[in-house]
C-alpha cells in the first residue's frame, strides 16, 4: 500500500468489572525488528516487561491513554474502547516529527499475523 510508517493500536480492560479501559499506540521502526510482539496474550508475563522495553526503546512513537469507569458507564465498554483508542492514536503528538500526518493513519480492524 506504499505506507512507510504503521501505528498499531490495541486496548485492554474491556473484560474487567471495574476501572478503566486503556489503549496504546505504537509506530514500529520498520528497520528495527522486534521479535514475539504480535499477541501478548501468547507471551508470558515475564517476556512482556521484556518486550516493554524493548518497545518503548526502540520504537519510533508511542502513546497510552484511557477511558474512564464514567465514561463506559456512559456511552458503553465498546464505545469508551474506541474513544481510548483514539486518544492513544491522537496522543501520538510527534507524528511531524517522523515524516507523518494524522491524514496518514489508516485503520483496517486487521488481525495481527504471527511471522
Amino acid at each position: 500500500m506504499g505506507f512507510v510508517y504503521v501505528a498499531g493500536v490495541d486496548e485492554v480492560g474491556r473484560g474487567c468489572l471495574a476501572g478503566p479501559v486503556v489503549a496504546a499506540a505504537v509506530v514500529l521502526d520498520p528497520d528495527r525488528y522486534i521479535p514475539r510482539i504480535c499477541d501478548s496474550k501468547t507471551v508470558p508475563a515475564a517476556e512482556r516487561e521484556t518486550l516493554y522495553d524493548e518497545i518503548t526503546s526502540q520504537a519510533l512513537l508511542w502513546a497510552v491513554a484511557e477511558a474512564s469507569p464514567g465514561e463506559i458507564d456512559t456511552i458503553n465498554i465498546h464505545q469508551a474502547s474506541l474513544q481510548a483508542m483514539r486518544r492513544a492514536v491522537m496522543s501520538l503528538a510527534e507524528l511531524n516529527a517522523v515524516g507523518m500526518s494524522c491524514q496518514q493513519l489508516v485503520t483496517t480492524g486487521a488481525p495481527c499475523r504471527a511471522e
